[in-house]
């Protein structure tokens, strides 16, 4: 791995708050699949119209749905950077439902209906009737993305790192 790439790396973990292992790993295997990886980066972002909150507990039910606990800190650092309330998170969190209002309320059975695929249809339809089209495609895109960073650190052998972690909100 260089210099260069190592320091990318550091200053990913610096802003997400969370070690970057499996991305040394992918990088001292290939720097090519590295790369794309990067490339991949932006989709995994992409939140044009949704409302913060409701795009970031859609990624936060699809990322527990993997029960990764260091991702999971991770979309929580990244909601609360993006404005998301600490007591919005915790109560998502806890499962406590009724402190939450009705779009965070949906975004989590979203996330959760699309991450699990039972229910995925009402819930897309319930979303889509809420917040539109775009925010529909948004959101399916947030919770398809949230997904793939616990599968890679879990196909690279690294799933020792997504054991339940105390999360900070």
């Amino acid at each position: 791995m260089s210099a260069l790439t190592d320091a990318v790396i550091a200053r990913q973990e610096a802003q997400l708050g969370a070690p970057l292992d499996y991305l040394r790993s992918l990088a001292d295997a290939s720097t090519v699949a590295f790369l794309k990886f990067g490339a991949f980066a932006p989709l995994a972002g992409h939140r044009a119209q949704a409302p913060a909150a409701v795009w970031h507990l859609a990624r936060l039910a699809a990322t527990r749905a993997q029960d990764c606990g260091t991702c999971v800190q991770i979309v929580v650092n990244q909601a609360k950077a993006d404005g998301v309330a600490a007591s919005v998170l915790q109560a998502a969190l806890d499962g406590d439902e009724p402190r939450l209002g009705d779009d965070e309320r949906l975004a989590l059975r979203f996330g959760q209906a699309v991450a699990s695929g039972d229910g995925a249809h009402q819930a897309g339809g319930d979303v889509q009737t809420r917040f539109g089209e775009t925010v529909r495609v948004e959101l399916a895109l947030a919770v398809a993305t949230a997904q793939v960073f616990p599968i890679l650190k879990r196909g690279l052998g690294q799933d020792l790192t997504c054991a339940r972690v105390t999360v900070e909100v």
